[in-house]
């Protein structure tokens, strides 16, 4: 695929990255960081930009490596080299290890063995990050990263939330996840490590047409953006309006939530919350609400919206009833309120408080 022109210098690289830390840094968070090596130019351009920074806007740096046990001594080969970069930074170093039983079961969505993979990792990031303190772990999802799961997503039907694509920044379990190298290329970081002199692994699976996603980066990517120069930057401009419509919706739900009753399970929120003046933020602010309904350890979950136009056609109509919506949340609609609970509490109610308030509409 084609690249944009690698940043200018190295040093314009840092002070770009760095901008692009400060922004995505939680605000309150100590500047203590866990970062995720696999030793490929990415995770260790993004380890050289980090160590950089030390002493100025970060007070402490960790690397973690994450061992799958999938490619034998090139994986053995990619630990050690993370180890011994830890050691010529002089930061401290964490290492996991996935030891799959034979019989072990994956979650649903977990099904195949790459999903199982990231489950496992970034368990073992938050579970280290959480162990030390440390309330930010940081990912070298770059640019290219983005594109391809722009496509991956578009791909599997995931309609207009496709163009969310992967975030810049995610809470899970009390722990922030930073992507600060979005905004940069493949070739930026390649560029940047070689003009350093830095060396990096490269993963020999990613040359293989078994995934899906090599597949994107090494054949249908390069045609269309030879096809169409503008291509890439197109996806990445929807995938910008995306994120500002979710930003828009954002300073809507502050507003949504101070309506609304929340309990262990369940949202109480006045009828009107939904109603079709709202437009696209109604779609945003509900696929929100029902995300906080599930296990934080099910991350982002792309829920389209065919279910929930059944459920706004219900409130739009005037009628009551109950609308079924993705991983077993219940939306029941009444005179005045929407009631949306998951699946646990349906099946095991807690008894209603007398005292309860109500929800006006």
């Amino acid at each position: 695929m084609p690249q944009a022109d690698p940043i200018c210098s190295p040093t314009a690289l840092e002070s770009a990255f760095r901008r692009e830390l400060e922004q995505l840094w939680p605000e309150g968070a100590s500047r203590r960081l866990l970062l995720a090596a696999s030793g490929g130019p990415d995770s260790t351009a993004l380890a050289w930009l980090c160590h950089n920074l030390l002493g100025e806007c970060l007070e402490g740096l960790v690397l973690a490596h994450f061992h799958h046990h999938l490619r034998g001594e090139e994986a053995d080969e990619d630990e050690a080299f993370v180890r011994a970069l830890a050691l010529m930074l002089k930061v401290p170093y964490r290492r996991g290890d996935w030891v799959r039983h034979p019989d072990e079961r994956l979650p649903r969505e977990d099904r195949n063995l790459q999903a199982g993979a990231r489950h496992a990792r970034y368990a073992f990031l938050v579970q280290t990050a959480l162990e030390l303190g440390i309330p930010v772990v940081a990912t070298g999802h770059q640019r290219d990263d983005q594109i391809e799961t722009i496509l991956l997503n578009l791909a599997r039907g995931g309609g207009d939330g496709a163009y969310r694509g992967i975030r810049e920044r995610l809470p899970r379990k009390g722990v922030w996840i930073l992507r600060p190298l979005l905004p940069f290329s493949r070739a930026d970081l390649r560029s940047y490590l070689d003009r350093a002199g830095h060396g990096y692994r490269i993963d020999s699976s990613n040359a293989s047409a078994k995934y899906t996603r090599n597949r994107l980066r090494l054949e249908r990517i390069p045609i269309q953006a030879e096809a169409d120069p503008d291509f890439p930057e197109g996806l990445l401009e929807r995938h910008a309006r995306a994120r500002h419509a979710e930003s828009l919706a954002s300073e809507a739900l502050v507003a949504l939530r101070a309506r609304g009753l929340r309990e262990s399970g369940r949202w109480v929120l006045p009828r009107n919350s939904f109603g079709p003046e709202h437009g696209e933020t109604r779609f945003l602010c509900l696929r929100e609400l029902l995300r906080e309904l599930l296990p934080e350890d099910t991350g982002w979950y792309p829920i389209r919206r065919a279910p929930l136009r059944r459920l706004f056609a219900l409130l739009d109509s005037g009628g009551q009833g109950v609308v079924n919506l993705p991983k077993g949340i219940r939306a029941e609609v009444r005179e005045r309120t929407l009631t949306l609970e998951n699946g646990w509490r349906v099946c095991c109610p807690a008894p209603a408080k007398p005292d309860e308030p109500e929800v006006g509409g």
